[in-house]
C-alpha cells in the first residue's frame, strides 16, 4: 500500500474514532453494499463450507489472527484464534468450525466483514468400512510375516475406503 495512502487512512481512522459515541454493547457492523469483498480467493483469511454444519477457516497470514463469526439470523456467534500460516507447503493453516444452526455464517476480522458462506446442508459422507487395525487373537503386538509373492512390483499404493490396497507398477496390471 502506498505510504501516503496509509497515512491518510490512519488519520481518517483517528478522526472518525474521536467522533464515536460512548462505548456500549458491540454489534456486528452491517454488511457493506454488495456483501463481502468479491475477490475472496486472494484474501488472506477465508471461510469455506465443508458439509453438514461444518466450515473451515483458512489463515494465509504469517501471524496468528483472532476472528469473530456469527450464524446469520440467530444468536449463535463466537471467536476463533487462527494459527499462523505454515512456513512451508502448504502456506496456510486451517481451523474447523462446526455450528448448530443451518443459516449462512459470516466471518469478521475487527469490524470488517471478511466473508459470508452459505450453509448448503450437504450431508457429510460417513466413513464406511474403514481400515481394520485389529490385533490377531492372542497377540499383544504386531509381527512381520514371511514375504508373499505379488504379481507386480508395487511402485504406487493407494489405501481404499474399504481397507484394501490398490497397487500398480511400471509393468503388469494393477493389483488389489
Amino acid at each position: 500500500m502506498d505510504p501516503a495512502l496509509r497515512r491518510f487512512a490512519a488519520l481518517l481512522a483517528a478522526v472518525l474514532s474521536a467522533c464515536e459515541p460512548a462505548p456500549g454493547p458491540r454489534m456486528p457492523p452491517p454488511d457493506p453494499p454488495g456483501g463481502p469483498p468479491a475477490d475472496l480467493e486472494s484474501a488472506p483469511i477465508l471461510l469455506e463450507y465443508v458439509c453438514g454444519n461444518r466450515f473451515v477457516l483458512v489463515n494465509q497470514l504469517p501471524q496468528a489472527v483472532t476472528v469473530r463469526w456469527e450464524v446469520r439470523g440467530t444468536e449463535e456467534r463466537g471467536e476463533r484464534r487462527l494459527a499462523p500460516a505454515q512456513a512451508g507447503d502448504p502456506p496456510f493453516s486451517e481451523t474447523e468450525l462446526t455450528v448448530l444452526n443451518e443459516n449462512p455464517v459470516a466471518l469478521y476480522h475487527g469490524d470488517s466483514l471478511i466473508a459470508v458462506a452459505a450453509n448448503v446442508q450437504t450431508p457429510c459422507e460417513p466413513i464406511v468400512d474403514g481400515p481394520s487395525f485389529a490385533v490377531a487373537a492372542g497377540s499383544a503386538a504386531g509381527a512381520w510375516s514371511a514375504p508373499s509373492p505379488w504379481p507386480v512390483v508395487a511402485l504406487h499404493l493407494h489405501l481404499l475406503r474399504t481397507g484394501k490396497v490398490l497397487a500398480w507398477g511400471k509393468f503388469g496390471d494393477p493389483y488389489l
